[in-house]
């Protein structure tokens, strides 16, 4: 990733098993602890520009999350009632992204992986997310499909 004046990222070689509080994080792998350093420093003068490449990927995609079971999605986000700053918390293993790009899905899992976590998108044009632990709502203005050119 090329963000602001640095460059970051080793691949990993080996596969490994990453998973979070929402269940398993597929088809990414990437290591810098550079990266994750500068990402948790507030002071350091890329950090804004890492929240900010990392809440786009988390927002600007057609991924769709979905549950094994209906009743795997909490209620507050199946009804879009969470209240600010307060996170419902997902059963582990139940939430899935699909998407008909594996380049989008291994976005999307990138900023999941460094706490941006794309939730749903419901009926009213709103996408929800969990930034570092708080759920946020944006409204959706338009939706540019994804291609290689984009």
């Amino acid at each position: 990733m090329s963000i602001g004046a640095y460059e970051y990222g080793d691949e990993i070689k080996s596969k490994i098993n990453l998973k979070d509080t929402y269940g398993n994080i597929t088809n990414f792998l990437f290591d810098d602890p550079l990266f994750t350093e500068h990402a948790n420093n507030p002071s350091h003068d890329n950090s804004k520009n890492i929240k900010l490449y990392l809440n786009c990927l988390s927002l600007c995609h057609t991924v769709i999350a979905q549950y094994n079971d209906p009743k795997d999605v909490p209620p507050a986000i199946n009804e879009g009632l969470l209240e600010d700053n307060e996170v419902e918390m997902v059963i582990p293993d139940k939430l899935i992204y699909q998407s008909s790009s594996p380049d989008e899905l291994a976005l999307v899992n990138a900023a999941r992986y460094f706490n941006y976590v794309f939730l749903k998108r419901d009926i009213s044009n709103n996408i929800y997310i969990v930034e570092n632990g708080v759920e946020v709502k944006y409204e959706i203005l338009h939706i540019i499909e994804y291609t290689s050119e984009r």
